[in-house]
């Protein structure tokens, strides 16, 4: 008798907490109970209560603060625990009728609970159909398969040898072979293949973290790094100064020091990011601390390389934070020491950067201030971009531009001109900065929240930008202009994921 009860009240509140939802369509319905319906939604397991939280995601996408609702709906996803709820989420991330963004999160939702799933249904050549579903299922599936969270009785014994053939046909990055317990020679090929001619940087950059994961002591990486650093994308260039830390491949050493000063002869009048990156990759890679001069280094490799190389043993590479030195800085912004000359600025777009006040200044006011004297410090052959993050992010030019006095005046007008009234989408932001692979680093002036595009939640955000800086190699740079713990530990915690700065004024 108890247990009736108690499904009759659950069912009663799911319809509760349906119809409340359903309604929920602009301001005051939403303000009638949505937001706490949704959050007792994502704490139900019961497939009816995940069919309902999938159902009404697509739906709330252009609503009132729908990002709330659908930040609840994905935590749901998180929370999930059994394999009938797995199954429904990856039945839905399968279906071509539901929302490119709706299945990439339904497929992080499974990766990062610990739900089981049904190999028939993982072995859906749908996945496959669309890039970043495809990038989004090549990763899920790689963690089901490590985990031991596929079941495959649902088909026959040869479901598993199915799912890496999956795995080849999937093409570029190929990230499901990072997995696997070792590679075969065709699907190292296959890496290698997709780290040299990729067409998109991202995709070699994830493919260079793998290789060099699984194959380190493949011939082909020289190629592969030298053809990293041809290009001037930061995701490759970032995937092999890290890989090669963190996979200890102490015969890269001579390489760096070549690209140190292939990059410092490229940028004699410039900042470059990359030139202190290098630097610090050495100084982990070998524990020696030569700064930033190729010279120095190549004194050293001449001279006592090859008995060092002879002794370096696993262990020995120290990943830890990397070190700046200020005072080789051409330009800073509140304070932040920035070495790079290809930058995107963006700043909070949010109605309390016009209501909230710095130095005497509104926030918005005191932005434009220091963007202003942060420009004026770059070389003229620099190039930037400044954007505001709104509801959608607006930017100032349609591409980067170089640092002219035009073109500094225009970014003021620009910031000068924006109303400040919107809500904010910052990740939405972030992913528009990334289109741009020449772009290596992002200043970000913010209260720290964001209220609107496809996250609010911080949590869900920082995921999603770990997994953007993997492809992208972005360094952000966050000055936080209000007086909240909670947005501080945010900001701070986005900065350490591409090893920036977090300052608050």
């Amino acid at each position: 008798m108890l247990v009736t009860i108690l499904l009759v009240a659950c069912a009663q509140s799911l319809n509760e907490i349906e119809s409340t939802l359903k309604a929920a369509t602009d301001k005051t319905s939403y303000e009638n109970g949505a937001y706490s319906a949704a959050r007792s939604l994502a704490d139900m397991r019961t497939d009816d209560a995940e069919k309902l939280r999938i159902e009404l995601f697509d739906t709330k996408h252009d609503t009132y603060r729908g990002v709330y609702l659908r930040d609840w709906f994905y935590s749901g996803y998180l929370k999930s625990t059994s394999q009938s709820e797995g199954d429904i989420m990856l039945a839905a991330a399968a279906n071509k009728k539901t929302s490119n963004w709706h299945r990439i999160v339904l497929l992080r939702g499974i990766e990062r609970s610990k739900v089981k799933v049904s190999s028939k249904l993982l072995l859906s050549k749908n996945f496959l159909k669309e890039d970043e579903v495809c990038r989004a299922w090549q990763q899920c599936a790689g963690v089901l398969l490590k985990e031991s969270r596929i079941d495959f009785s649902d088909s026959r014994a040869t479901s598993r040898d199915k799912l890496i053939e999956l795995f080849d046909k999937a093409g570029a990055p190929f990230h499901g072979y990072a997995y696997l317990d070792s590679l075969t020679n065709k699907q190292q090929a296959n890496l290698v293949d997709a780290a040299l001619k990729g067409k998109d940087s991202g995709d070699r950059a994830i493919a260079i973290r793998v290789l060099t994961q699984q194959a380190p002591a493949n011939i082909n990486l020289i190629t592969i790094a030298q053809k990293a650093f041809d290009s001037n994308s930061a995701g490759p260039r970032t995937a092999v100064l890290e890989s090669v830390v963190a996979s200890e491949i102490f015969i890269a050493a001579p390489l760096l020091i070549k690209f140190l000063k292939d990059e410092v002869n490229a940028f004699p009048d410039l900042p470059s990011r990359f030139i202190s990156d290098i630097g610090n990759s050495l100084r982990k890679l070998t524990g020696i601390s030569f700064g930033n001069d190729p010279a120095m280094w190549e004194q050293w490799w001449n001279e006592s390389g090859p008995a060092w190389l002879a002794e370096a043993k696993k262990g020995d590479a120290k990943d830890n934070q990397q070190d700046r030195n200020q005072a080789d800085t051409v330009a800073k912004f509140f304070g932040i020491p920035i070495d790079s000359s290809n930058i995107a600025i963006l700043v909070d777009g949010s109605g309390s950067m016009s209501t909230s006040q710095l130095n005497g200044e509104s926030c918005a006011e005191a932005a434009a201030t220091e963007v202003d004297k942060f420009l004026a410090q770059l070389p003229k052959k620099a190039l930037f971009t400044v954007a505001t993050i709104e509801q959608s992010p607006e930017f100032g030019f349609k591409k980067m531009v170089v640092n002219s006095k035009t073109n500094r005046k225009k970014a003021l007008d620009f910031l000068a001109k924006r109303p400040y009234r919107s809500t904010s989408a910052l990740y939405d932001a972030l992913e528009q900065v990334a289109l741009d692979s020449s772009i290596d680093t992002v200043l970000i002036v913010s209260d720290g929240g964001s209220s609107a595009g496809k996250h609010q939640y911080p949590g869900h955000i920082l995921d999603g930008f770990e997994r953007m800086y993997l492809r992208t190699g972005l360094r952000i740079h966050c000055v936080l202009v209000t007086d909240s713990n909670k947005h501080e530990s945010f900001l701070r915690d986005l900065a350490t994921v591409s090893g920036g700065r977090m300052v608050r004024p």
